[in-house]
């Protein structure tokens, strides 16, 4: 069998995922949200000097404080890095309806685009038309403008 402890040393029962050892089951709410709020930091440890990254206890807890370990005297000292995994799951599901929202309103400019582009050319046609149309005339008005000054006025009195 496999033996877990929590952060303060106290044996816990391993794989107690299973809804029978849990009451009071309602939704977790943290997401996204906070996951933007969280700042990961670059840092080395002050005993060993050795480079590391993570987050700040003292951060985190100003963000959420659910998500971090204190001791009996509720100072911060650390962060449950084992249930940053739940605020995932649900940045990852905001994110992903975001997606989806986005691909909703992609299909609809899609539409809206080829709509229009439809329109556009019935519109390119109808100006060829017109201007072809207005060739035709012109040279009417021309030819009208050339009888007219080769045809003689008569004389006013």
């Amino acid at each position: 069998g496999t033996v877990c402890f929590n952060p303060l040393g106290d044996l816990l029962q391993c794989g107690s995922s299973s809804l029978k050892w849990k009451t009071d089951v309602r939704p977790f709410n943290l997401g996204l949200e906070t996951v933007l709020r969280l700042r990961p930091i670059n840092f080395n440890w002050k005993e060993s000097g050795l480079a590391d990254f993570g987050l700040g206890a003292e951060d985190v807890a100003k963000v959420a404080p659910e998500l971090t370990l204190t001791d009996e005297q509720g100072e911060v000292k650390g962060v449950k890095y084992d249930h940053l995994n739940v605020v995932f799951i649900n940045a990852f599901k905001e994110q992903q309806a975001q997606i989806e929202a986005q691909d909703r309103r992609n299909e609809a400019q899609q539409k809206q685009i080829e709509t229009l582009r439809a329109k556009n050319d019935a519109l390119k046609k109808q100006n060829t038309a017109t201007e072809a149309r207005l060739v035709v005339l012109e040279q009417m008005m021309r030819q009208l403008m050339e009888q007219m000054s080769t045809t003689p006025q008569p004389k006013q009195r």
